[in-house]
């Protein structure tokens, strides 16, 4: 389970299905078990477990070589992320300029799964989420920042907040490029210790073999299951309306999306031939204006479908499939 609301995929998707049919009930972190309480009925969920199962990473993480104590200033950095804020981005600039190698794996940077040989081309990682665990299986100094902010590196003072809000960032400090760059290299020597002190009982808890091993072993089977549960149809049914109308909408949206980038392509060919034909400049200035009224039209009719409270809704819905969808046709290549 995962507290972020945009990923409905990962909360409870029927009211009253989980506390009716399961055995246990997982969540990423302490603060998204918390922030999915109220999407139970405690009166039907009060019997049934609930636990960490805090993101571990594959035993491969493990074998990476630890960082030598000599080593006292990075000398290659990477910042993996798909949303590098603004600050982070100059502070990759500065640390290049000290002669920091300053790598950044996401969007905006190389796009590479992230696996041990990744993470053993570099001295420290600066992150967030579900890398933060491989980085403390691997023994490698995370700097914990994002587009949240953070924390800097882990220690002693923070660890036990960042672990209950799975390493996201959530609850730290937006902080200054200048300050990043400094602290990245000055508080090194400090987080490799760390980190060298600790590695063996971060191998132990973020281990997903010994984690899946320990989850399926205690997990116990329910007495009953009550399903389907008094209601279940109903709701059900009502959710399928509804999906029915934001396809709908859906369809509209593509349609005038589509037909708003013909209007825009048919725009910059008026405007190329407006330069390159004097003669016909004022015909083709209010012909290029009808254009841009009737582009502004199909705006306003597409924000108006994207404000729609069955649009926002339907989306947040079906996301989660659409996701499934992708990864079963990437799994079929």
């Amino acid at each position: 389970m995962s507290a972020v609301d945009y990923a409905p995929g990962e909360q409870p998707y029927i009211m009253s299905l989980e506390e009716s049919t399961a055995s246990l009930e997982v969540f990423v972190s302490e603060e998204c078990k918390e922030k999915l309480q109220p999407f139970y009925q405690k009166s039907l969920n009060h019997a049934v477990p609930q636990r960490i199962f805090a993101n571990p990473a594959p035993s491969a993480f493990n074998t990476i070589a630890p960082i030598p104590t000599a080593i006292d200033t990075p000398q290659r950095i990477a910042i993996i992320s798909n949303h590098v804020p603004d600050e982070l981005l100059k502070a990759q600039r500065l640390l290049e300029e000290q002669g920091i190698t300053t790598d950044i794996i996401g969007k905006q940077g190389t796009v590479e799964e992230v696996t041990p040989a990744v993470l053993e081309r570099y001295d420290a990682i600066i992150t967030i989420g579900k890398t933060v665990q491989y980085c403390l299986c691997a023994g490698k100094p995370v700097y914990i920042y994002d587009q949240f902010g953070g924390f800097g590196y882990l220690d002693s003072d923070n660890f036990q907040i960042c672990s209950a809000l799975n390493f996201s960032g959530r609850g730290g400090q937006r902080l200054t490029a200048e300050y990043i760059a400094h602290d990245v290299v000055n508080s090194y020597t400090d987080a490799v210790k760390y980190y060298q002190s600790h590695r063996n009982q971060w191998q132990k808890d973020y281990n997903i073999e010994e984690a899946l091993i320990d989850l399926l072993t205690n997990v116990q089977p329910r007495s009953e299951i009550q399903f389907p549960f008094g209601g279940y149809y109903l709701t059900l049914a009502s959710q399928m309306r509804f999906a029915w109308r934001f396809y709908r909408y859906w369809d509209y949206e593509i349609w005038v999306n589509h037909r708003k980038d013909e209007l825009e392509a048919t725009q910059a060919s008026l405007e190329e031939e407006l330069l390159s034909a004097g003669k016909h400049a004022h015909e083709l200035e209010q012909e290029v204006k009808q254009q841009q009224s009737r582009i502004s039209e199909l705006d306003r009719l597409v924000q108006c479908v994207y404000d729609s409270t069955s649009y926002r809704m339907g989306h947040a819905i079906v996301k989660p499939i659409h996701t499934l969808v992708n990864k079963l046709a990437t799994i079929r290549r």
